[in-house]
């Protein structure tokens, strides 16, 4: 055989073994090529609807969270200021800070007082219960009744007290004796 027609065997040669791998890339690679891609798409997609969900599910459980210490808060701050005067609850704190504390309570008067105007549209406004007492006991108990009654569970603010002292007979024996008048507000969320 001569060189050019070894040249020219070469080259259909060459042409047929490009035209039969174009066929399988047309035929079985484009194809396959194809379905890789909308599988990936698929993928994907799939993977992004499951972090949004993930992500969805971690806010709601935030939320229950989240609620979950907002009803805490809530109670806390009912117990601090319930809503309506519930004068039974200030009796009966009140009577528990006395017994706690070892003073006699001599006189008690609760009132609801004015409330004042409200300035912020959206807040509760708060309602007072005017408290005017007396308790009497050792200077000691007196003291510790104070401190319990303004740092007590419901918010109680003594506005006015006047303090006296004497002697007498005081837990079976000699002491001093002490009195103290107190005004005091006790405040409430009005509904």
């Amino acid at each position: 055989m001569r060189a050019s027609s070894k040249r020219v065997m070469s080259i259909g040669i060459a042409a047929m073994f490009l035209i039969g791998v174009l066929i399988v890339y047309g035929s079985f690679i484009r194809p396959a090529y194809s379905e890789i891609e909308t599988k990936r798409a698929e993928l994907s997609a799939a993977e992004n609807l499951f972090n949004n969900q993930k992500n969805a599910t971690e806010q709601v459980n935030k939320a229950f969270i989240d609620m979950k210490n907002a009803t805490k808060v809530r109670e806390v701050i009912s117990q601090a200021l319930p809503v309506g005067p519930n004068m039974t609850q200030a009796l009966h704190q009140i009577e528990s800070v006395v017994r706690s504390n070892k003073v006699n309570i001599d006189a008690l008067t609760i009132r609801e007082a004015p409330s004042e105007a409200n300035k912020q549209i959206l807040a509760k406004r708060l309602g007072k219960l005017g408290l005017n007492f007396s308790v009497s006991g050792t200077y000691e108990s007196v003291r510790d009744f104070v401190r319990a009654l303004e740092t007590n569970v419901r918010v109680t603010n003594i506005t006015n007290f006047e303090f006296s002292s004497g002697s007498s007979e005081f837990g079976g024996g000699s002491a001093n004796l002490y009195t103290l008048q107190i005004v005091a507000e006790m405040y409430y969320q009005e509904n």
